[in-house]
């Protein structure tokens, strides 16, 4: 039984209360949401300084999150999730990542679609364009490098949404 089915809702007195409201205060807006195709992304890019920590960081965390179709929660997190002894079973760190030479691996602990905790891994295949991230990756790890069981993306510093 959904909404619908309740007669409240139909009830004429409520029916005008809604119209009235309505002629005061306008239909609401919506705002276009275009998605992110890969040209929209790789114009998104060319804003970030890559020598930069924060350039660098939110880099790769844009195409990483894109080309594996990650969700916010799963590479983000609080200070106070940093500070959890387990804060490796649940997010990604940077010994998460395995670069190899024409193709790249991303160990995710957990997972909204893994209720089990299990864990996945993703295999990510090299391309020649900046919208993926093994040179991201390259970039991040070379220019700030820290301990495999740190955070992937701003070590020491909450990385939230």
């Amino acid at each position: 039984m959904g909404f619908e089915d309740l007669e409240v809702f139909h009830h004429p007195l409520l029916q005008r209360v809604i119209a009235g409201i309505r002629r005061l205060r306008g239909e609401a807006d919506t705002k276009e949401r275009r998605p992110i195709t890969r040209d929209l992304l790789l114009h998104i890019l060319t804003q970030f300084d890559k020598t930069s920590l924060e350039g660098a960081t939110l880099h790769t965390s844009f195409c990483l999150a894109f080309t594996t179709f990650l969700r916010v929660g799963e590479f983000t997190w609080s200070q106070a999730e940093s500070e959890d002894s387990d804060f490796g079973r649940w997010h990604i760190t940077r010994r998460s990542i395995t670069l190899h030479s024409h193709h790249m691996e991303l160990s995710l602990p957990s997972s909204k679609t893994d209720p089990f905790r299990r864990g996945i891994t993703l295999s990510i295949a090299a391309a020649n364009n900046d919208a993926y991230p093994i040179r991201s990756l390259r970039n991040l790890f070379t220019r700030f490098p820290v301990s495999g069981s740190s955070p992937l993306f701003n070590p020491g510093k909450a990385f939230t949404r």
